[in-house]
């Protein structure tokens, strides 16, 4: 996947990096253009991922 214009992730645990790479992959090849960008939130983004937290994501796309 190309990022465009993408911010460096803060550090994640090992297991999370993967899932958002993974997922972020999976998103791009079944959404092809109609993905605008994806969004990490929460404490996972401000770098304050605890092991009960959970790991907020949006999709943006674009409307056809």
């Amino acid at each position: 996947m190309t990022e465009h214009n993408a911010l460096p992730l803060p550090t994640l645990p090992v297991s999370v990096d993967r899932i958002l790479r993974d997922f972020t992959e999976t998103a791009y090849h079944a959404l092809g253009s109609d993905l605008h960008s994806i969004v990490l939130y929460g404490s996972a983004a401000e770098g304050r991922l605890r092991p009960t937290s959970d790991v907020n994501v949006i999709l943006l796309m674009s409307l056809r």
